[in-house]
């Protein structure tokens, strides 16, 4: 799917330096982090969506974050070729259906 690409840093829209416009590209990735990183109530429009990775932290096995994300995922339409989760962070794959 494409859309409109933020910075993976600051959050903000990225522009063309050139042409001064906003950048599209595909956003799989983009919206599947912004997922795993909100909290329920983050997002106006849908208020349930998110899974606060940060409400995890203190978890030593990742079955419960791993299902949290896997349902989320389904529900926005994203498709896990594969997810990863170790002691540096998430590893994933995955595209629109």
């Amino acid at each position: 799917m494409k859309g409109i690409l933020l910075d993976s840093e600051t959050g903000d829209i990225l522009i063309d330096g050139n042409s001064h416009r906003m950048l599209i590209g595909d956003i799989a990735v983009q919206n599947a982090k912004l997922i795993i990183e909100a909290n329920k109530g983050e997002f106006k429009e849908k208020p349930l969506k998110g899974v606060g990775i940060s409400l995890y932290t203190e978890e030593n096995t990742p079955e419960r974050l791993v299902r949290e994300i896997r349902r989320e995922f389904f529900e926005e339409g994203l498709r896990i070729s594969s997810l990863k989760i170790g002691d540096i962070g998430i590893e994933l794959d995955v595209d629109y259906k």
